[in-house]
């Protein structure tokens, strides 16, 4: 079952993000925050691919991805005020 009121307000809402917005917000993560977005979901790196590229446990890999979305999310957030939902994968 879908419910069609939720995903017109989604459609409604939901505006692209330009590519300069992003990489200025990728800019405001950490270092490893921003290496391990972009291993992951630039360069389409496993998280254990990731982990032996950065020289570090998957766990780390993992908590740096979701600490640098959650950043991520709320750079774009405060860029655009309003709520951003970053779907990378």
């Amino acid at each position: 079952m879908v419910n069609l009121a939720r995903d017109r307000h989604r459609q409604r809402t939901r505006r692209p993000i330009e590519r300069a917005d992003l990489l200025r917000a990728l800019r405001g993560l950490t270092a490893k925050q921003r290496i391990t977005i972009v291993l992951r979901f630039y360069e389409d790196l496993t998280v254990d691919e990731t982990a032996e590229a950065m020289r570090c446990s998957a766990a780390a890999v993992k908590s740096k991805t979701m600490r640098g979305l959650t950043s991520l999310r709320q750079l774009l957030s405060d860029a655009h005020g309003m709520r951003i939902t970053v779907h990378l994968s």
